[in-house]
């Protein structure tokens, strides 16, 4: 393992064994995992990190197959997602016995790793934020399958073409934060073509069966552009499991990136629980 600092922010780079990450924030302070969606990195995840690592200690991670993390062998592409899943436990085991217990957001594929790791280890977690997890319908999970080479093949055209993906971005997020650019066109460089191209990027039904057994606090939020994997019927489906432990929000007018599409509006949500977790659980 290999540590730099740059800036007051610590850089892990792996072992073989466990995930690189991104720590900043002050020492004895509340722990904060971060988790990012497929394509993405830790480095994609900059504007939250700024955010609170003035109130909290930060560790963002990159998640198997990308970033700076390790790449899938030809053994965990069998599986990627339990293999990602396996990374990610292995890699908060160690934060948490030295930090304590940790608030979570995660995204996408990161939410829905995330949400496996509380319902195996709850005593690891406060609470925990799920944007727009990857929880997916069978249809849902048939069309990234199907659609796995044609992103894998779009994400590899990236190279060389720099300049216009960060214009495209430009047009497409114009409430993006730019200090994520940077980091998430490089988080494109860097992942794992071979993963992409298996269209793996959550849990598939029926994972309704565990997660209402889920007793870490934990909000889900979704919304209902045409790319969100949750929307309005999938908040409902998780209010009818009747778990105590889930909240469901739903916030109208973004994508399945939430954040980025708006952030206020993402933080209006989100920053009141973190601050309640926190000052709960000191």
């Amino acid at each position: 393992m290999s540590v730099e600092f740059m800036g007051g922010v610590m850089f892990v780079r792996p072992r073989c064994d466990i995930l690189a990450r991104i720590e900043a924030g002050a020492y004895g302070k509340r722990l904060l995992i971060l988790c990012h969606g497929v394509t993405d990195s830790a480095a994609s995840l900059d504007e939250l990190i700024d955010r609170f690592s003035p109130t909290h200690r930060i560790v963002a991670f990159d998640s198997l197959g990308h970033g700076h993390s390790p790449s899938f062998t030809g053994e965990t592409l069998a599986d990627p997602i339990e293999a990602a899943r396996l990374a990610l436990e292995q890699s908060i085991a160690p934060l948490v016995a030295k930090y304590g217990r940790a608030i979570a957001v995660g995204h996408s594929m990161g939410a829905a790793l995330l949400s496996r790791a509380a319902a195996d280890h709850p005593e690891w977690f406060t609470g925990l934020i799920l944007e727009d997890p990857a929880w997916l319908t069978t249809e849902q999970a048939a069309r990234y399958r199907a659609n796995g080479p044609a992103e894998a093949k779009r994400i590899g055209d990236m190279v060389g073409r720099e300049r216009e993906t960060i214009d495209t971005i430009d047009v497409d997020y114009p409430l993006w934060p730019r200090t994520e650019l940077a980091g998430w066109l490089q988080a494109k460089l860097n992942v794992d073509l071979d993963f992409v191209a298996t269209g793996a990027v959550g849990y598939i039904e029926p994972w309704q069966t565990w997660l209402g057994d889920l007793t870490v606090p934990t909000l889900v939020l979704s919304s209902d552009g045409d790319d969100t994997l949750l929307n309005r019927d999938g908040l409902r489906l998780i209010d009818s499991l009747a778990n105590p432990a889930l909240t469901t929000m739903f916030v109208p007018g973004l994508r399945h990136t939430m954040r980025r599409d708006n952030p206020a509006a993402f933080h209006q949500a989100v920053d009141p629980v973190i601050a309640r977790w926190t000052e709960e659980h000191p």
